[in-house]
């Protein structure tokens, strides 16, 4: 059985515990279990924010990993990134058979465990259950955030992607504005529609006037996500509405005439 150190070192030095501190815990972590030390893998100049299996001494740390083996770490945050990460590594490492000890929690956070032969399940299972939970509350947070974000920028007519829609170009401010040309043409297929042509009869005369390519069914969805566009367009232009003064609270203005001084005889 080997018995290995992980130190992580925050580039910033904004966060994390200095070497020293980090190890120092994970001395007196593996004195106090009986654990022979090894090797110390210190990771540092890598972002925090990068995932354990990224990190080049993470790799070789897990490289080595055998069953048995023993990974020691002064605190969580210097494994995880986030709580998804945590999972993943806990995962990789109970496949190998290996342990992952942490000082700050006093306990594997990987294997059950057998404590002053009381059978014990240790911390594992509640550190399991509690990044479950986390990674799950940041998918959906993540979610969230990305659908809010979404729904504003369709909101202020901002081109969100995919195929530009006909009668429409992007901007350089990043909306959809109006293509002049391919207006026309709807205004065409608009008034077409409003004198009874079906929508078969228009998509052959789109064709035949303009070489412009639309099914039937082409010629219908432009036509409802025209109006659904003019709609949007219509509530971001709508002004503020001034507000009836309620009767008996109008203000009246007596107007009265200014004297004049008379001119002297």
């Amino acid at each position: 059985m080997s018995v290995y150190g992980y130190i992580f070192l925050d580039p910033e030095r904004k966060f994390l515990q200095p070497l020293e501190v980090q190890q120092r815990a994970i001395e007196e972590y593996a004195l106090r279990h009986g654990l022979g030390l090894g090797e110390l893998f210190v990771e540092q100049g890598i972002s925090p924010r990068r995932y354990f299996a990224e990190r080049a001494q993470a790799q070789q740390l897990l490289g080595k990993c055998q069953g048995g083996d023993a990974i020691l770490a002064a605190r969580v945050d210097v494994l995880f990134c986030r709580a998804n990460d945590g999972l993943r590594l806990i995962a990789r490492l109970a496949r190998l058979d290996c342990s992952l000890h942490v000082a700050e929690l006093d306990g594997d956070i990987v294997r059950l465990g057998a404590r002053q032969l009381v059978v014990s399940r240790g911390i594992a299972e509640q550190v399991l259950t509690l990044l479950t939970a986390l990674s799950r509350r940041e998918r959906e947070g993540q979610g969230e955030l990305i659908r809010r974000a979404k729904r504003s920028r369709r909101e202020a007519g901002m081109y969100l992607g995919g195929p530009v829609p006909f009668g429409w170009r992007v901007g350089e401010a990043g909306g959809l504005e109006r293509d002049v040309a391919q207006q026309r043409i709807i205004g065409e297929i608009i008034k077409l529609r409003q004198d009874r042509w079906s929508y078969r009869d228009i998509a052959r005369m789109l064709l035949e006037r303009h070489g412009v390519r639309f099914s039937h069914e082409g010629v219908r969805r432009l036509l409802g996500q025209q109006e659904e566009r003019e709609r949007r367009c219509e509530r971001r232009r709508k002004p503020l509405q001034v507000e009836a003064v309620r009767p008996g609270l109008e203000t009246h203005v007596e107007l009265r005439p200014v004297p004049h001084p008379m001119p002297k005889g």
